[in-house]
C-alpha cells in the first residue's frame, strides 16, 4: 500500500501517503462490504474448521480495517484471531505474523496449518514452524519440500489439513 500510495502522490493526487493509503483502504473496505469474491472452497472450507471447533486465525499484510470486513463475512465466530500488518514490528516474510497468531489462538505453532497464497507468505510461514499449505491463486508456486501444495481449496477437509501436521506435533 506505501507503494501504491508513494506512486499516487508522485502523480499530484494531494495528501500524504498516508492520508492516500487511509482512503484507498477506506474504499476496499467499502467495495468488499458489497461483495466479496471468495476463492472456491474458501468458506465451505472455514465453516467445516468451524463447526469442528478448530480455531482460525487470518494472517495477512492487509490492514485491519479491511480484514475485520472478511472477518465479518464468514460464519459468526469462526475467526478467533486476527493479524494485519498494524499487529507486528516485522511483517511477511519475517515469521512473527504466525507467531503471533499461534500465541493469541493459545497453540503451538508446530500444530498449526498455514494456507497461503504468496512467496513472501509462504517464507513466513515455513519460517515460523508451522505445516504448510501453498494454494496458488495469482502468483504460480511450485510444490516445494518445505510445503504441500493443492490447486483449490474445493473439497479439502479437516483430514486433509491434520494429515499435514507433522505427527509428533499432533
Amino acid at each position: 500500500m506505501e507503494t501504491t500510495a508513494a506512486a499516487i502522490s508522485a502523480k499530484g493526487v494531494p495528501g500524504s501517503t498516508d492520508d492516500i493509503s487511509r482512503v484507498l483502504t477506506e474504499h476496499v473496505a467499502a467495495a468488499l462490504r458489497s461483495e466479496i469474491q471468495w476463492r472456491p472452497g474458501a468458506v465451505a472450507l472455514v465453516e467445516v474448521l468451524h463447526d469442528a471447533d478448530v480455531q482460525q486465525a487470518i494472517v495477512t499484510t492487509s490492514p485491519m480495517n479491511i480484514v475485520e470486513v472478511v472477518a465479518a463475512a464468514l460464519p459468526a465466530g469462526a475467526i478467533s484471531v486476527l493479524v494485519t500488518e498494524e499487529s507486528v514490528s516485522r511483517g511477511k516474510p519475517d515469521p512473527e505474523p504466525y507467531l503471533l497468531a499461534a500465541r493469541r489462538l493459545g497453540v503451538e505453532i508446530r500444530r498449526c496449518v498455514a494456507v497461503e497464497d504468496s512467496p513472501t507468505g509462504l517464507q513466513a510461514a515455513v519460517r515460523s514452524g508451522a505445516a504448510v499449505l501453498a494454494v496458488p491463486c495469482d502468483v504460480p508456486i511450485e510444490l516445494a519440500p518445505a510445503w504441500s501444495r493443492s490447486d483449490s481449496l474445493e473439497g479439502l477437509t479437516l483430514a486433509d489439513l491434520h494429515g499435514l501436521v507433522k505427527p509428533s506435533a499432533r
